[in-house]
Parts: structure tokens; sequence; C-alpha cells
């Protein structure tokens, strides 16, 4: 009886082998309970004259309960029904203005700037009758006509509301001008207030590295002081529709760095005015331009950033027009921006207050009394802040003023819109 009690628990122990290791194989990962057969606790079988034997009942049950876990599960607590995080999933969201999309010339690593500004006006300087109206004459040889405001109502300048980087996007400028040419006006010459509407869009190619841009402008202006009996007080018009292009010539990926070339044109698509010198005496007329050219503008610009909130940017460019009658000017722009606040994970993502200095120096047509147009060296101060929002969207607003004198506006007020897409 002993030996058959052995051979028993021997066998009992051959077949718990071999079932044991076959139900763990069969285990799954967490999900629905699977139905398992297991044993239940092992027993002693003690007999007289002889060692304790531990045997298994051959019988087994069957029994639903959960299978025990394939593999460790994650040790931080997880919301009901969210997937188990990884390590980069509580990174806030990528912002597009200071973590530019890693394409082109815009790094990964947060290389992005607002666009510059501007001071926006241009050829605004000389001196002429009283004021802006065509056919006035003085009592000396005199220049008549408002020929300056056809090309301030081009806003052609690249500075304007444009960045050295090729970027995606549309854009509205509104630039508010008061007392324009009041320093500058013959005695008892009339004062204007000077508005301009800019819409424009900007696309880029070759993975970023270039973009094309069309700018168009519309402007209004109206007479404040000093108004000829009869003239109009106000007027509004289609200005000079401006193409730029532009391509980077070196990029530091690292940082966001880079420099950039391009070209700007400028078509003679708003009005052109009639600027006449006349003989005080005779009456005759002496010399008739029309004042409208074509201006066809190369410029480089460059971004360098001093940390990764400070940066500095800027352009140099020469405005050449098709035409004697207007001056070559030489535009040199700097501007420095810092990030005074950020944050990826509201909707107002960054607040940049920015300052830049603006500098014309004309190569003609030097002095308030030239002709036709009399083009000043003037240096302008542009103080404002870039709002960014959305991770898409930026809005910005900023106060102008010349410091140099005779002061071709007294004052400029800018609003600006862009949606980078």
């Amino acid at each position: 009886m002993k030996t058959l009690r052995s051979w028993i628990g021997a066998l009992c122990l051959i077949l718990v082998g071999t079932q044991v290791p076959t139900a763990h194989a069969q285990m799954r990962p967490p999900g629905p309970a699977p139905v398992q057969t297991v044993f239940p606790s092992s027993v002693v079988v003690e007999g007289p004259g002889s060692a304790p034997t531990t045997a298994f009942p051959s019988t087994s049950y069957i029994v639903q309960g959960p299978a025990a876990p394939a593999a460790p599960m994650p040790s931080t607590p997880q919301a009901p029904g969210r997937p188990a995080m990884g390590p980069d999933a509580g990174a806030p969201p990528s912002d597009a203005f200071t973590q530019a999309p890693p394409s082109g010339t815009e790094s990964p690593g947060g290389g992005f700037a607002p666009q510059m500004i501007g001071d926006s006006l241009g050829y605004v300087s000389g001196r002429l009758p009283a004021n802006l109206r065509p056919g006035l004459i003085l009592s000396d040889n005199s220049i008549t006509g408002s020929a300056p405001i056809a090309l301030s109502g081009s806003a052609f300048k690249i500075a304007d509301n444009d960045s050295p980087r090729p970027q995606d996007r549309v854009y509205l400028d509104v630039n508010y001008f008061t007392a324009v040419l009041n320093s500058l006006k013959a005695p008892g010459g009339a004062t204007q207030t000077f508005v301009r509407e800019t819409f424009g869009f900007e696309s880029t190619f070759l993975d970023g590295n270039a973009s094309i841009e069309m700018r168009v402008p519309f402007f209004q202006t109206h007479l404040d002081s000093g108004v000829v009996a009869g003239a109009a007080t106000s007027a509004s018009d289609f200005g000079d529709v401006t193409l730029i292009g532009k391509y980077v010539l070196w990029s530091d990926p690292g940082t966001g760095s880079l420099l950039s070339t391009g070209v700007a044109l400028t078509l003679p698509t708003g009005p052109t005015y009639n600027v006449t010198l006349t003989n005080a005496v005779t009456g005759a007329v002496v010399r008739t331009d029309s004042v409208n050219p074509t201006i066809f503008q190369p410029f480089v610009g460059f971004m360098y950033f001093l940390s990764e909130n400070l940066y500095v940017h800027g352009f140099s460019s020469l405005a050449i027009p098709f035409s004697e009658s207007v001056s070559t000017d030489w535009f040199n722009d700097i501007g420095v921006g810092w990030y005074a606040w950020r944050d990826g994970n509201c909707s107002l993502n960054a607040i940049v207050p920015t300052a830049e200095l603006h500098i014309e120096t004309p190569f003609g047509n030097q002095g308030v009394f030239s002709y036709p147009i009399g083009e000043l060296d003037t240096w302008v101060v542009t103080l404002g802040a870039h709002l960014l929002f959305h991770n898409h969207s930026e809005l910005t607003f900023a106060y102008e003023s010349p410091l140099s004198g005779p002061r071709p506006f007294q004052s400029e007020y800018v609003c600006q819109f862009n949606y980078h897409f």
C-alpha cells in the first residue's frame, strides 16, 4: 500500500509539472478575463511509518478571474480611458513663433522673430505750394502738384512689415500719419493727415529658402488747415503695387540667424502727378514732369539671435527709380526685439516689445527747394510691440516719430495683422 501511494504521488507530480507551464504560456495581455484551468491548494498525505508526501488531487476546477499581466504596468497613474503617456506626451504644443517648423531656414530650436514694422512714408520731403493741388502758382518760379503723396501711397520700402526670413503669410497694414509736410509747407499752405491700408501675401518655395510677395495699397488724404477756396478737402486712390522676391544666402539651423537678399519692384499702378515749373512773370510753363516712376529696389537683410529671447534684424536697400525726376534713395533699417513673455499653452503665446531706427539718404534732389521733388535726409524711430496669438496670428501696434528736421510728418500710428500658415 505504501508503494502504491508513492507511485500515485509521483504520477501527480509529473502531471502538474507538464500542465502548469502550459497554463502560463497561454496567458494574454490585460484584457477581457479568459477562462483558465487552475488547481486547488496542495494537501499533505500522511501515513503510518512513512514520510509526509505532498500530493495534488486529480480533479481540476474551471474558474473565472483576471489573468496575470504579461508586462509591468506604467508607474504613472493614468486618467480613466486615457492611454499611457510617452516620455514626450506632456510637452506643450509647438509654437509657430517660438519654435518654428524644421523646414527651409526655420530652425527647430526656436529661430523665429516677428517682422520689422518700418517707417512707411519714404518720399514726402519737398516744399510744395499751398498745397497738394495741381495748378496752383506762387509769385515766383515754383513747383505745383502733389508728387510726394503719389510715392508715399505705394508702400514700397522693403522694411515695411517684412522680415529677412521667407515666410508663408497674409497680412494687412494700416498707417496713419499726422501733420504731413507741416514743417515744409509754404506760408498759408495746407497740412494734412495721410492714411494708407496695404493688403499683401507672401509664399515660400525651395524648402522655405525663397519667397514671393505682393503688396496692394490704398490711401486717403485729408487737408486739415490752409485749405484753398474751391479745392477738395479729401481724396482717395489706389496706390502702386509692389512685387518682392527673397532668397536666403546663409542660415544657422541651430539659432535661426540668417543672411538674405532679394529685390522689390514697384509698378506705377497708382495715380500720376504732373509737377510744373512756371515763370511768374510771363506765366509760361518752363518744365513739366510726370511723377510716378517704376522703382527697382535691391536689398540685403539679416537676422541674428543674441540669445533665445533677444534678436536683432535689419535691411539695407537702394530704391532706384526709372525716372530722372526722382532721385535714388539709400534706406538703412535696423531693429531689436525681446521676448518679454511667452507661453505656448495660452491663446496669447508671446509679447515682443521692439524698437527700430530708419535712415533715408537721398543721392540727389536734396534740399527743400529742389526740383521737382526736394528730398531730405531723415531719421525715424519706431517703438512698438508684437502680440502673438494661437501659434499663427500676429497683431502689432507701434508709434513712430522723425528725429531729424525738417520733419516730413509729426507722428505716425501703425497697426499690422499677420496670419502665418
